[in-house]
């Protein structure tokens, strides 16, 4: 087995501030410093990955309209979670009829909440973004989407939820080649 660091983020939205009915929830003033221990000084770049989402109760008016009655319907049961706030090294880009568009902070992946029980699901480290670390204290923010990439969803309530990261530095790829 082998020895490899990481740290691990709980974000939780009864601790951030939420924003269109629970839709986008922002957590300000994380110490990386904290967060990361001793390897703060010893990377500059981490891989984020998106570990565990699992939700409260969800209400039967989340997504309670049918999909051609209401821009609410199953659009906002079936979401794409995006993250803005960190360095992130890549993006998020947004193929439509009308050409192609780079989106700000980056998708870890899609969440499908049933009606009326809680939701858990996770995601065996499968979705990754690399960031660099360029301030100690930093905001987060992670906004629920529609498969449209850009609006936003619109749920009269949504659940609460708790999101785990995991973190990875990075290791100097270079360097290590010529060790070996």
């Amino acid at each position: 087995m082998s020895n490899c660091e990481n740290a691990s983020l709980v974000l939780s939205t009864y601790n951030g501030t939420t924003s269109n009915n629970g839709a986008s929830c922002t957590w300000s003033n994380i110490n990386f410093r904290s967060v990361l221990g001793n390897m703060y000084d010893k990377y500059d770049n981490f891989n984020l990955t998106l570990n565990t989402i699992s939700s409260s109760y969800v209400g039967a008016n989340v997504g309670s309209t049918a999909i051609t009655a209401s821009p609410n319907g199953e659009f906002d049961r079936n979401l794409l979670v995006k993250v803005s706030g960190l360095p992130f090294q890549n993006n998020s880009f947004y193929v439509s009829n009308n050409g192609g568009v780079n989106q700000s902070g980056s998708i870890f992946g899609t969440m499908f909440l049933a009606r009326s029980q809680t939701n858990t699901q996770y995601f065996y480290s499968s979705n990754i973004a690399q960031f660099c670390k360029n301030k100690e204290v930093t905001d987060i923010s992670i906004d629920l989407l529609r498969f449209d990439f850009t609006t936003p969803a619109t749920a009269s309530a949504f659940p609460n939820m708790v999101y785990i990261f995991d973190i990875f530095p990075i290791t100097d790829t270079k360097t290590e080649m010529f060790i070996k």
